[in-house]
């Protein structure tokens, strides 16, 4: 007679009932999907902010880069300039005054009168600059501007002396023609001024006043730049005559 199967009895092959292998089976717990996104999101935020700096830093560098470029063109440039004014100032014509004398046969003159000026007719007395060129090239369009002016013997002149230029009046027929000229290096040149009355100067020359002469001296260098030499020499009639006029403190200077 053949038994009966019982339901929890082992099967032919050797293996458990459906429960035992299910409960055999490993269980595997179930994947956290947010936690594998949350750290995909934080390496792609690295990777930006490495990029961002990267970028900021890069751009950093253009700048300091293109700030340095233009520092060292300015420089440069300023360099250039320096190095050409130097070479002009070096090569540029530079005039002024060598002295000044008087030349009038009639100050000690007892009888002296004024001689209207006649065209055509050697003028006597004279106030002559000697001019010269100390610099390496030449000057053009060279002009001397003289001037006089008294004061009582022992005073000085006014502290708001402007050094005008003063144009004496002409007689009638009479035309005033400018005297300009060119210096070339180391030229010198004796420029004279008519007095057309010295009376003044007799003054000076017998110590009853000072006389100041003055003026500037105009001219242009080779670079086509226009410059000024000013003058100024006091009158001292009781030195010897190649020390009687002294350079004033006051305009005495040169561009």
């Amino acid at each position: 007679m053949t038994e009966g199967i019982d339901g929890d009895a082992p099967t032919a092959n050797g293996e458990g009932t459906p429960a035992e292998n299910s409960a055999k089976t490993p269980v595997v717990p179930p994947t956290d999907q947010s936690s594998i996104s949350h750290g995909g999101n934080g390496a792609k935020n690295e990777n930006s902010k490495a990029k961002d700096a990267l970028e900021i830093a890069t751009f950093w560098v253009a700048v300091i880069a293109a700030i340095g470029g233009v520092v060292a063109a300015c420089f440069t440039g300023w360099q250039v300039c320096i190095a050409k004014d130097s070479e002009d100032r070096q090569m540029r014509a530079y005039v002024g005054p060598e002295g000044i004398e008087l030349e009038m046969p009639d100050l000690k003159n007892p009888n002296y009168a004024p001689i209207p000026v006649v065209p055509g007719k050697f003028a006597n007395n004279l106030v002559r600059v000697k001019v010269k060129n100390y610099g390496q090239t030449q000057a053009n369009s060279t002009r001397i501007w003289l001037n006089w002016h008294f004061v009582p013997f022992g005073e000085p002149l006014p502290r708001s002396f402007a050094y005008p230029d003063m144009e004496a009046p002409l007689p009638p027929g009479i035309e005033r023609r400018p005297s300009v000229f060119s210096l070339f290096p180391g030229q010198e040149h004796n420029f004279g001024v008519v007095v057309d009355d010295i009376g003044l100067f007799i003054a000076a020359n017998q110590s009853k006043s000072n006389a100041y002469l003055y003026g500037h001296i105009d001219y242009i260098d080779v670079f086509n730049t226009r410059h000024v030499s000013k003058f100024c020499y006091f009158y001292e009639p009781m030195r010897p005559p190649e020390d009687q006029f002294t350079p004033c403190a006051e305009h005495f200077n040169a561009d």
